[in-house]
This record gives C-alpha cells, structure tokens and sequence, in this order.
C-alpha cells in the first residue's frame, strides 16, 4: 500500500519541479514578465502564467475521476465478497433450519409409529388373553381328567408307583436345574469377557479424542499467532507508509528551502550588482548629487546595506534548516529501511505459520477422518455386543425364572409327599383301629350267645357304642382322604396353570419389545435434546462471531473515518446505500422470524390437538395400562408445548426489536440527508465568503503594485502574504472537513446496532490522504483563479 502512493508522490514532486522549471524561464527570461520597476504589468504575468500551466498540468478532473473509478471497482470487488460471505451464511442457516425441521419432524413421525406400534401390541395382548382364557378352560378340563385319574389311582394299589414317577420327575428338574445354572455361568463369564473388551476399546477411543482435541487446541493456537501476525504486518505496513510519508514531507521541505535559497541568492547578487552601479554612478556625478542634495542616495545605500546583510543571515539560516531537514530525510529513510526489514521478517513468519496451519489441518482431517472411522467401528461393535449382552441377560432372566419354577415346584412335591406320607400313616392307624373293632364286636357277639339274656341290655348298648365308633371312624377315614384327595388336585392345578415354557417366551418377547420401544423413544428425544443443543451452541458461536466481526468493523471503521478525506456528497451517498441494505437486511431477517414463528406457532397447535387426543383416549380408558403409558407421553408433550411457547415468546420479542430497529433505521437516514444538506450551504457560505475574502486581497495587493520597490518596500514580501494567505484558506478547509467529520461521527451513532444486525463482514472503504488536494489549492492560488470548491 505504501509503495506505489510513494512512486506517485514522487513522481509528482517532479512534475512540479517541471512546471516551476518553465514557469521561471518563462516570466523572467523569454517574457520579461517580472521586473522592478514601474513597467511590471500584472496582467502580462498572470496571462504568461496561464499559458504555461495549460500546456504543462494536467487536468485535475481527469485525475480525481480516475481515481473515483480505481475506488468504486475496489468498492464494487468487495461489494461482491460481502455478498458471497452473506450467500454462505444464509446457506448455512437454511441448512441448519432443514436439520432442525426434519429433526422434529423424525421426532413427531417416531412417536406416532410408536403410538401405533403400542396400539397394535395392546391389541395382540388382548387378543393373547383371550387365547390363554381358552387355554386356561382346556387346562382345567384336562385338570379335571386327572383328578378322575388320580382317584382312580388312589382307590388302586399304584400308589407306590405314582410316587415313584413323582420322584423320577424331581431328579429330571434336579439335573435340568443344574444344567441351568452352567449355562448361566458360562454366559455371565462370556458377558464379563465382553465388558473388558469393551472398556479396553473405550479407553483407545478416549485416547484417539484426547489426541484429536490436542491438535485441535495446537491449531487454534496457531490460528491466533496467525491472526496476530497478520495484524502486526498490517502495523508495520501503516508506520511504513507514515514514515514515508513523513519523509517525502521533509524533502519537499528540503526542496522548497532549496529553492527559496537560490532565489535569495539571486536577489543578493541583484542587490550587489545595483550597488555597485549606485556606487559608481555615485563617484562619476559627485558634483551634481551635491548640489541635487546626496542626502535621499546616501539612506538609500544604507537601506540597502541593511538589505544586503539580512538576505545574508537568512541564506545562512536557510542553509541550516535545509542540513536540518536532510538529516531529518536521512533518519525518516533508515526508518522505513528498518521498517521494510521488520515487515519482511513479519511476512517470513506469518509464511512459516501459514504452512504450520495448513499442516496441523491436514493431521486433523486425518485425525478427524480416522476417530469418525474408529467410531464407527466401535458403534458397530458395540451394538453386536450390545446385542449380545441382551440375548445373553434374556437368556439369563429365562434360567432364573424356570429355577425359580422349578424350586417352586420341588417344594410343593416335597410339602405334598410329606403330607402323602402323614395321611396314609394315619389312614393306616384308623383301619387299624376299625379291624380291632371289629374284632371287639365279634367278641362280644360270641359272648353274648353264651352270656344269659340278663346281660342282653349291656350288650346292646355296648353294640352301639361301637357301631358309633365305628361310623366315626369311616368319618374320619372319609375326610382325611378328602383332604388328601383336595391337596393333590391343588397340586396338579397349581401344575396345571402354570403358563408353558412357549407362553413365557412369548410373553417375555413381548415385554422386551415394549422395554425396547420405550428405550427408542427416550433415545430419541436425547437426541433430539442433543441436536437443539448443539444448534444453540453453534448460534451462540455464530453470535460471538459477528459481534467480534462488529467491534473490528467499528473500529476500522473509527480509523478509516479519522483518516478519510473523501467529500461529502460521496460519503452521504455511501451512508445512504449503507442504510439501505441495512434496512433491506433487517427486513428479511423480520420475515425469517415471522416465518419461523408461524412454523413454531403450527409445531405448537400440532402438540395441543395431540394432548387432547391423549385426554380422550386417558379418559375412555382410565384405568388400562395404556392410560398410564398415555399419561407419561401427555407430560412430555406438555413439556414440549411449554418450549413452544418459549420459544414463540423469543420469536415475538426479536421480532418487535427488529422492527423498532426498522423505525431508528428510516429515521436516522432522514437525519443523515437534513445533516448532509446543513453541511453543504454551510459549506456554500463558507465558499462565498472565501472568494470574497480573496477578491479583496487581491483589490488590496494591486494598489501598491504599479510603483517600484524602491517607493514601496512593502510589496517585495508578496510571496510571504500569499503564503500566508493559502495557510488562512488551507485552514478554513481543515475546519470544514472538521465539522464533516463530526456530523458523520454523530449520523453514525445510531448505525453501529444496524452494523451489529447486519452481521456481514462489510469493509468501509475510504480515499488515503494525499498531497493532491493541497497542491490542487496552491497552483489554483498562484494561478489567480478562485473558483475552487472545497
């Protein structure tokens, strides 16, 4: 930047060097336009001087134009990336709206899917009570058949061998149990061996994240070095261009001195070469000026005597100045060779970093690529182990749970033998008791057909007795083997309605499905939770992002504007354009939110037509154990409708700030035009009183021209006035861009929240400042012509 503004400066310095050139060869030798003496004609110098400059400057117009276009083509370049980087980030976020969208969408089409799966597995539970109810009335037919045969057994003698089978049964379950529990020992050694081997791939993994996040920290770092070596040859770049700047300031000075030595030397030896004349024409006509009094021609060389050696003190203090300036261009050129050797070293390493950057992402896409693939393949292990595991615990649960019926069922054939064993003990005291009975009462008959008729009462009555007892006793008999015949035909019920081992399958299937579909659908809405976070962790990002983009345009914008010289018209027409696509901008991000809200609003009204729906089907059936699983999912979706909301209410709030934001936006653009205009009449007036100020020191400066500078000393310090004059003009102008620079300063204020809105990596573009300007102002001056505008 700060070389090819040099090469024009310079090539500048010597153009002008040209046109001074010319113009001093022209009015003093060809012309003779300048003299001192009463035949100096003002108008002849002013019209040689015209002539001269029309053949030798260039059109100004041409120049300024040219580099109004080298501008706009820069400005139209970075218009242009602007509108790329906005391109990208609209993509960016319609993107993530379509993965947020279908992630709802997924979410909404998974829990109907799962509603439907849920209805149709209550519908085959019913349809599965009604068959085992069926089966349950065969179990019991087929209960009573072996009641009928078990107490057709028990009035048999094959009691011992049903015993005998019952035990032979119980060493079947014995032995099956056994085996049952080395399946459970090899699957749970088989389960433990999976865990390890799982742990031991989790573990690398971690290590494969530990290393990519390292590299990743390693090439954030770098990225900031890069940043900041970018800033620091940026820094380098703009002291280099001030140093040069200042440089080329100190050899125009350099040369300005240079010239007004050689112009008071030659006015030095004008001066020596009239007093000597005057000394001579003094001696030769001693007799007349004496008479014509010598007193006027003596204070006359006195006078300039006086001259003389006062243009001698200022070319000696002018000779200094100009070795001060030299050493001052010396110092201000090691400088900026310093400088170009920092930038170079600057440049070298932001290179080095550059390739460091570029290797560190190479490792990380590769590292990236390697843990996406690593990941994948343990997600694939995982869910077969994961399978695995789950067939095994099924498995397991299967074991547990037939042990347990077969402990069960142990117990019951041990309590039912022991209580077999006690009733037929007793069964076999009472027969006892009923065969000494009977042998009693034969004892007594016999007794009674020998004993005489007087005994025949006792005899009776202890006939009786026994006849009593024994009818107790057949009672007895009777309803212990009721008992035992009850206790039995519980048994072989308890046996009976017991579910086969296909049922329990079945069923255990069925509960795992559920158990499955439950998990899915928890899974899912973690995902769900998952993908909203990381959405919101990338809108903060994003966030961050543009407000750190918006302090750097606000403060290049602050550097660019204090240095900026670009006129007024331009810059308002800039502010306008500005303000337009920062109205246009706002505007679309006003609809995306009214779209955005209307889509959440239809989410929402969605939600509230299932939770009614969900209200019916809980009170059509309130007490099923589908009413329950309907509650659960009428929370989530209560919850889900609570977001909704807060979501809409987010919406709404940004929505209002936007348009609050459209308002200060129109309004501020009406300030910056009414701004605007204010400052163009006050610049007007300024102008008119300029060019009157002018047009009287010029009327002042050509009274006195038409006499010599021997009767008027005075006008010989015409150079210094003009100077001093361009110093008044130069700054009347330094106010007038002042004052611009304020009211930019106070239109901008409210245009740093639409810069903040904008969010786009806007770049304000504005003219450097160079000599043109001040040198346009000088050769109009010293041409005469004052209908510049500021």
């Amino acid at each position: 930047m700060a070389g090819p503004a040099t090469k024009h400066d310079q090539a500048w310095s010597r153009s002008i060097e040209h046109i001074t050139r010319h113009l001093v060869t022209e009015l003093l030798e060809e012309e003779k336009a300048i003299s001192f003496g009463e035949d100096f004609d003002k108008d002849k110098l002013l019209q040689v001087t015209n002539r001269v400059l029309g053949k030798l400057v260039i059109p100004f117009g041409e120049l300024q134009k040219k580099r109004i276009e080298e501008q706009l083509t820069s400005t139209q370049r970075q218009l242009e990336k602007l509108v790329a980087t906005k391109a990208t980030a609209d993509d960016m976020a319609k993107r993530l709206r379509t993965e947020l969208e279908n992630t709802e969408a997924s979410y909404s089409r998974q829990l109907q899917e799962m509603t439907k799966d849920h209805h149709s597995s209550l519908t085959k539970a019913d349809e599965e009570i009604s068959s085992q109810t069926e089966q349950i009335t065969q179990l019991k037919e087929q209960v009573s058949t072996l009641r009928h045969d078990l107490n057709r057994k028990l009035t048999s003698e094959d009691t011992e061998a049903y015993i005998s089978e019952l035990e032979a049964n119980y060493e079947k379950f014995k032995k099956s149990a056994e085996e049952l529990q080395k399946s459970q020992d090899r699957s749970e050694k088989k389960i433990k061996e999976q865990e390890t081997q799982l742990e031991r791939e989790r573990l690398e993994s971690r290590n494969h994240l530990r290393q990519f996040q390292a590299s990743k920290k390693e090439l954030e770092q770098v990225r900031g070095a890069h940043v900041i070596l970018n800033q620091t040859v940026q820094a380098l770049q703009e002291q280099k261009h001030a140093v040069e700047q200042k440089a080329k300031g100190f050899e125009e000075a350099v040369k300005a001195k240079d010239i007004q030595i050689v112009r008071l030397s030659e006015e030095l030896q004008v001066e020596r070469r009239s007093r000597t004349a005057s000394l001579r024409s003094t001696k030769s006509s001693a007799a007349s000026s004496r008479e014509l009094g010598g007193l006027h021609d003596e204070i006359e060389s006195a006078r300039k005597d006086e001259m003389i050696d006062d243009l001698e003190d200022e070319v000696v203090e002018l000779k200094k100045q100009n070795r001060d300036l030299m050493d001052n261009v010396s110092k201000a050129r090691n400088e900026s060779v310093e400088l170009q050797k920092q930038q170079k070293a600057a440049e070298e390493a932001r290179r080095k970093v550059e390739e460091r950057v570029k290797i560190l992402e190479r490792e990380a896409s590769k590292g990236r690529d390697q843990a996406a693939g690593d990941a994948n393949k343990f997600k694939k292990e995982r869910d077969e182990l994961r399978g695995q595991l789950k067939k095994a615990n099924d498995k397991n649960d299967d074991n547990v749970k037939e042990i347990r019926r077969l402990k069960q069922s142990e117990e019951k054939i041990e309590t039912l033998q022991k209580r077999e064993r006690e009733l037929q003990s007793e069964l076999k005291l009472r027969a006892q008791e009923i065969k000494r009975a009977e042998e009693k009462v034969k004892r007594a008959e016999q007794e009674a057909s020998s004993k005489s008729n007087t005994q025949s009462n006792e005899l009776n009555s202890q006939i009786q007795q026994c006849e009593r007892e024994r009818s107790d006793l057949e009672k007895r008999v009777e309803e212990l083997t009721r008992q035992l015949e009850r206790e039995r035909n519980e048994h072989d019920a308890a046996l009976g309605n017991n579910p086969s081992d296909h049922e329990l399958r079945e069923l255990r299937h069925r509960l795992r499905q559920a158990e499955d579909d439950l998990r899915e659908e928890r899974a899912a809405r973690l995902r769900l939770e998952v993908t909203i976070r990381r959405l919101e962790t990338t809108a903060a990002e994003q966030r961050s992002e543009a407000e750190a983009k918006v302090k750097a345009l606000t403060a290049d914008f602050e550097n660019r504007l204090a240095k900026s010289n670009t006129s007024r018209d331009d810059l308002a027409e800039y502010f306008k354009e500005l303000f337009g696509n920062l109205l246009e901008h706002s505007r679309e991000v006003q609809a995306d939110l009214e779209t955005h809200t209307k889509l959440s609003r239809a989410t929402r009204d969605s939600y509230l037509d299932r939770i009614s729906q969900m209200s019916e089907q809980v009170k059509s059936s309130p007490g099923g154990p589908e009413a329950n699983l309907t509650r659960r999912r009428l929370i989530g979706v209560e919850k889900e409708v609570e977001r909704m909301n807060g979501i809409i209410d987010a919406l709404t709030a940004e929505n209002d700030w936007f348009r609050d934001v459209n308002h200060r936006f129109s309004e501020g653009q009406q300030r910056l035009v009414q701004i605007a205009e204010e400052a163009k009449a006050e610049a007007a007036t300024a102008n008119e009183q300029l060019t009157a100020a002018q047009a009287a020191a010029a009327a002042a400066a050509k009274a006195p021209a038409s006499a010599t500078i021997i009767q008027n000393p005075i006008t010989s310090d015409r150079a210094i006035w003009f100077n001093i004059l361009t110093c008044v003009v130069l700054s009347g102008i330094f106010v007038a861009i002042g004052r611009e620079y304020g009211a930019i300063k106070a239109v901008n204020q409210p245009a740093k929240r639409a810069i903040y809105i904008n969010s786009v990596d806007r770049h304000f573009c504005f003219k450097i400042p160079t000599y043109e300007f001040m040198w346009e102002f000088v050769l109009f001056a010293l041409a005469g012509v004052w209908k510049w505008k500021a």
